[in-house]
């Protein structure tokens, strides 16, 4: 009876959970090979916050929760009230792996747009550091004149 309840609570919380992936990248080697350091000047900055959404273990939150949960539910009350227990359990414990993962995946950045030779580019960076409008600062760029990274200012 246990091995049918848990393949039933795993279901609902793969259907009801963030479904979207990433499709496959394919491999630019030269998109990001750093092949030039140039000046710029920050135009605009503001915080902004990244997540990862896709990739290995994206869901392992919510099913370690869901199997978690309905294990624990399943030990509360007589026979008649495992059932119930075990399915909330599973979800009750589904919801927070999956805002435990939310949390743990959430990283703190910066937006900033740079003016390099005339022209305007858009670059996330994870630097710690705040960039004002008119900060002078170093760039490197790929091989289309692309910021990759900034570096000093």
């Amino acid at each position: 009876m246990k091995l049918l309840i848990l393949p039933l609570l795993i279901i609902p919380v793969l259907l009801f959970s963030n479904c979207a992936q990433l499709s496959s990248i394919t491999s630019a080697p030269h998109r990001t090979a750093v092949t030039d350091t140039v000046s710029a000047t920050v135009v605009h900055s503001h915080p902004i916050t990244t997540a990862k959404n896709s990739g290995i273990g994206s869901k392992l939150g919510s099913i370690g929760g869901s199997i978690g949960g309905s294990i624990g539910g399943s030990q509360l009350g007589s026979v008649g009230t495992r059932f119930a227990g075990s399915v909330l359990g599973g979800i009750i414990g589904g919801t927070a792996g999956s805002s435990a993962e939310k949390k743990i995946r959430t990283k703190n950045a910066q937006e900033v747009v740079l003016n390099i030779d005339g022209k305007s580019h858009r670059l996330i960076t994870p630097n710690k550091q705040v960039y004002k409008q008119g900060d002078k600062v170093s760039v490197t760029t790929n091989v289309y004149g692309t910021p990759l990274n900034i570096i000093s200012n």
